[in-house]
């Protein structure tokens, strides 16, 4: 399995982190939509009404970083 550059640098297991949705705090949901064309791309859309193009990205290092910076502005 081919992994980004942070999460081959993580030992072991990284830690479960509770559902936001129980403790009533909200959510937002992501959908990513990711093709072959000469390398990985992948298109980041916003789920939560309207729906909305939040991202692209080329590669999997660049799709890893576009989905940490729209975890990031959570």
């Amino acid at each position: 399995m081919t992994t980004c550059r942070v999460c081959a640098a993580i030992d072991g297991e990284p830690a479960l982190q509770p559902d936001p949705r129980a403790a009533g705090t909200g959510g937002a949901a992501l959908l990513l939509r990711v093709w072959h064309e000469d390398d990985v791309r992948a298109r980041l859309i916003g789920v939560d009404p309207p729906y909305r193009t939040v991202a692209t990205a080329q590669g999997i290092d660049g799709v890893c970083d576009a989905v940490r910076a729209w975890l990031t502005r959570l």
